[in-house]
């Protein structure tokens, strides 16, 4: 899932924007982890339980994310990945 179309970038515009998405998926992904995870830590309560909502809704709307690839643009899938 890394690659697209054997490369980390490629020739065509409309890849090449669909990259963009998965580099910066990669950067808010790292944000909100660090950000949930430092908020875990410092906060209690109603705090701590939504920034360990935040994490699992990341790893979820990622895996959709690699799934949606996987699994060739499945329909139900990139429905899910895009709600």
């Amino acid at each position: 899932p890394v690659l697209c179309i054997d490369t980390l970038w490629p020739q065509l515009g409309p890849a090449q924007l669909h990259m963009v998405h998965r580099y910066f998926a990669l950067v808010v992904t790292a944000l909100v982890l660090w950000s949930a995870m430092a908020l875990r830590r410092e906060a209690g309560g109603a705090v701590a339980r939504f920034a360990v909502g935040a994490i699992v809704l990341v790893v979820v709307q990622v895996g959709l994310g690699v799934m949606s690839v996987a699994t060739t643009l499945n329909l139900h899938t990139i429905t899910a990945h895009q709600g």
